[in-house]
Order: structure tokens, then C-alpha cells, then sequence
């Protein structure tokens, strides 16, 4: 009966090349699926059966099983290129948006107005009684408080989009979150059933996983059942089918008025289970813009944008005012002088900021009130009027620099960050780049490499047809002689 054990040889090749066949096919049909890791048929050798005299005899072939080529280890090589690039990229876009605000240099930028403001004291002084150029120090003035108002309503507006950006990016990477455990859960039935995780699902959860890296830095680690459990910031979100959910919550300091975000983990009964700050990816470069950058009230001692234009104008505002509550206007008369602020601080912290900074009514309702001189009813004194033209020049005005060399070392601290992200943005996308090529060397799809695949079990198949088609005809011989 070995013709019959032939026939049943030959079966068994027909499917393993056809099983073969089928695998390769897979792969050609998604050469162009992103994230898709290429498979291969492991074929092996089934147990021989057949005693003879000269020993045993093979039975043929078996599909044992399917190989695929994605590594973890690569995979998490590009999340983490990919989450820094994803910071980069964010500040790139946080820093672009900060010089259109600033707008400089220009003739309507803040560094022009201060200028041109102390210009007018200087002309002023010329001919302090003058009452055009008294009212050319007060429209001057104005320019710039509006400059400043512009200035800080958009860095707030900005402010406010960053904050809406921030909640989209967690609604996604809740998405992601769920999406990664849902995955796991068929991973772990299909691993359970067949021993062997579904491939289509394992590539799905990897491009899940490194978008979700995208936006928060998370790392993750393969359990013994094939299931992936991710952190954030040491945090775990996601273990097997079980997940935690982000949510944002801002705090406000009731003193400072300093508001600040920070990154829930919420389990599945609404309780906090811990704070998960991401420490790359988009969420990390917009929470810091949010928390530092923009804030105007920043006290963490990192570099906020905000906080240094609002520390600019206090000073300036404290500046001018030392010099105008010691002078007179034109028809101020006694030896103590009216004391008059030019720039009104703000009753309940007595500072000035670039929102709330604005002309003192007195002053700017009246300009014969522009205190000029520093002794009453000498309409020609000049004295407060050459002193505060004097600040333009006064290289103790803000640390150690003058006016405008206060605010082009803000300008100048701008454009080294804004080219650090550049910089880094170009950097990681050539890392990224890399380690993708690699990846993609590894589990990407060779099509030339496919066709001779497809052409090997063609033919085995085809060899394997010819042997059933002989053993047929060898049973008909047998079967005519009896």
C-alpha cells in the first residue's frame, strides 16, 4: 500500500506549498500597508511513519507555522525618535507662532514704541511748555500701551488655542489607549487558541502604540502572553485589556493667580490613580509652553516668555513713575509735588503688566499734568523730561542693559530656542528617518524577493500535483493487473 502513503505525501505538499503560496500573496497585497511586517511560511518535515527494511520512510511535509519579522527592539528605537520629533516639531510650531506675535523688528513692535516714546521726552525737553509736544509724549504713550495691550492679548490667545490643542491630542491618545487594549485582548484570545499571536493584530497595536508615543513619550514592554503593557512617565496606563484614562486638570495658585496643567490617570471607576506628565512628544512641548512659556505668572524658574515681557514693562513703568511722582506740571504749584504715576500700577499687586499697564487719566486727560519739571511753576524745566530720555541709555535699566538691550536679549533667547527646535526637529527627522530605514530593511516587503518566493511554490506545487497525478496512474496499473 505504499502508493496510497505516496498519495497521502503528496497531499500534504499540496497544502504546504499552497499554504506557502497563500503567505506570499499576503505580503505582495500589502507591500504598501503602513506598519505591515512581513511573514514567512516555516515549512518543515512531518514524522516519518513508514518502517522499510532500510528504515524509515518521511511522510512529506507540514506547514508547521508563520514567521514574522518584527522585532520589538526596533520598534522601540523609532517610538522614541519619533516622540522626540514629535517634541521638536511642537516647539518649532509654539516658537514660529511667538516671533509672529512679537512681529520684530518692525515698525509697530514693542522695541520701535519704547524707542520712540523715549524720543518724545527727549524732544520735549527741548521745549517742555510746548503744549503740542507735551500731547506728542502722550499719543507716543498710548502707541505703545496699545502695543503692549496687542501684545499680551494675543500671547493669551495663544494661550487659550495651546490649552485646545492639548485637550485634542489627550482625546487621541485616550483613543489610542483603548484601541492598544482592546488589541491586547484579541492578541491574547487568538494566542490562547492557536498558541501563536495574530499577526494582523500585533502590527496594528505597534503603529498604535508609536503614535500614542507621538503624543506622550510612552515607552512599553512585552508581557510573556504577548501582550504589551505602556507607561507614561513610569506610569502605567495599559496592562493587558485593563487601561487608564488621561485627563487634564488645571490648578490655579489663589495667590500668584499662576495656572498650571497637569496629567490624570483615571481608572475605571473615576479615580485618580496617579499623575502622568508626558516627558516627550507633543503633549510635553505644548504643556511646558502652556505652564512656562505662556504664562504670564510662571514661577518655575524656567524661561517664560510671557513673564519676561511682563517684567520688562513693570520695570519701565516703575522706572518712568520714580521720575514723574518727584515732578511738577505746568500749573502745579507748593513744595511737595502731586506725586503723579505716569503708568497706573495695578491696586492689588502694585505692578504693571503688559495687560493691565495703562496712562494715568490725570496725565493723559490733560497734558499740562505731565510732570516735566522738577520745581513748580518754572514752565522751561526740563529736568524729569532729560531724565527719563536718559533711561534710553541707562545700562542699569534691567539686569545689567539698557532698554533696548533688555528686550533684544528676550528677542535673542526667542530665535535660540525657536533655532534649537529647528535645529532638532531637522536632527530627529534624519534619526527617524534611520531608524525606519531599518525597521523597514528588517519587516518592509521586498517584492523582487516575493516573486521568487511565488515562483519557488508554484513549481514545488506543480511538482507536487505531477506526483499525485504518477501515483494515480501507478493505482490504475495496479488495479488492471488484478
Amino acid at each position: 500500500m505504499a502508493s496510497f502513503s505516496a498519495l497521502e505525501t503528496a497531499k500534504r505538499g499540496l497544502l504546504a506549498q499552497k499554504f506557502g503560496f497563500e503567505v506570499t500573496n499576503n505580503n505582495i497585497q500589502n507591500v504598501n500597508t503602513p506598519g505591515y511586517s512581513r511573514r514567512t511560511a516555516v515549512i518543515s518535515e512531518s514524522s516519518p511513519m513508514i518502517k522499510t527494511k532500510g528504515g524509515f520512510i518521511g511522510t512529506g511535509s507540514l506547514a508547521s507555522s508563520l514567521r514574522t519579522f518584527r522585532e520589538e527592539i526596533f520598534d522601540r528605537d523609532v517610538r522614541k525618535s519619533v516622540a522626540r520629533e514629535a517634541s521638536y516639531n511642537a516647539e518649532k510650531s509654539i516658537y514660529e507662532r511667538i516671533e509672529g506675535i512679537l512681529a520684530e523688528p518692525s515698525e509697530n513692535g514693542i522695541n520701535e514704541s519704547v524707542n520712540k516714546l523715549f524720543a518724545a521726552f527727549e524732544k520735549a525737553s527741548l521745549n517742555p511748555q510746548d503744549v503740542n509736544l507735551r500731547e506728542n509724549i502722550i499719543q507716543t504713550a498710548s502707541t505703545f500701551v496699545d502695543s503692549i495691550h496687542n501684545t499680551a492679548g494675543m500671547f493669551f490667545e495663544a494661550r487659550k488655542d495651546l490649552y485646545k490643542d492639548i485637550n485634542g491630542n489627550i482625546d487621541q491618545a485616550n483613543q489610542l489607549i483603548e484601541q492598544i487594549s482592546v488589541l491586547n485582548k484579541k492578541i491574547g484570545y487568538t494566542k490562547a487558541e492557536a498558541s501563536v499571536e495574530a499577526q494582523s493584530f500585533v502590527d496594528e497595536r505597534a503603529m498604535a502604540i508609536q503614535e500614542l508615543a507621538k503624543l506622550t513619550g510612552a515607552h512599553a514592554t512585552q508581557d510573556d502572553r504577548g501582550q504589551m503593557n505602556v507607561f507614561i512617565d513610569g506610569i502605567n496606563v495599559i496592562t493587558g485589556a485593563d487601561y487608564s484614562k488621561l485627563q487634564l486638570q488645571e490648578n490655579v495658585n489663589a495667590t500668584t493667580g499662576e495656572t498650571t496643567l497637569i496629567l490624570n490617570t483615571i481608572g475605571p471607576k473615576g479615580n485618580i490613580n496617579g499623575t502622568a506628565n508626558p516627558i516627550s512628544g507633543s503633549l510635553y512641548s505644548q504643556m511646558k509652553a502652556y505652564n512656562v512659556t505662556f504664562d504670564p505668572n510662571d514661577s518655575s524658574g524656567e524661561y517664560s516668555v510671557f513673564s519676561k515681557i511682563n517684567e520688562f514693562v513693570d520695570t519701565l513703568a516703575t522706572k518712568f513713575n520714580d521720575l514723574t511722582v518727584t515732578g511738577y506740571g505746568l500749573n502745579d504749584t507748593g513744595n511737595t509735588p502731586p506725586a503723579r504715576n505716569f503708568f497706573l500700577p495695578d491696586t492689588a499687586t502694585n505692578s504693571v503688566t503688559a495687560l493691565n499697564i495703562q496712562i494715568n487719566p490725570d496725565i493723559k486727560n490733560d497734558s499740562a499734568n505731565l510732570p516735566l519739571a522738577d520745581v513748580a511753576l518754572e514752565p522751561g524745566n526740563n529736568n524729569i523730561a532729560r531724565q527719563i530720555a536718559r533711561l534710553a541709555n541707562d545700562s542699569n535699566f534691567l539686569n545689567g542693559q539698557s532698554p533696548t538691550g533688555a528686550y533684544s536679549s528676550i528677542l535673542g533667547k526667542i530665535g535660540m530656542m525657536s533655532s534649537e527646535s529647528i535645529n532638532g526637529s531637522k536632527t530627529m527627522q534624519l534619526v527617524v528617518q534611520q531608524m525606519e530605514s531599518q525597521r523597514e530593511s528588517l519587516i518592509g516587503v521586498n517584492l523582487d524577493e516575493e516573486a521568487v518566493s511565488l515562483i519557488k511554490f508554484q513549481r514545488a506545487f506543480e511538482a507536487s500535483s505531477k506526483v499525485v497525478n504518477t501515483t494515480n496512474e501507478i493505482l490504475r496499473t495496479i488495479i488492471n493487473l488484478v
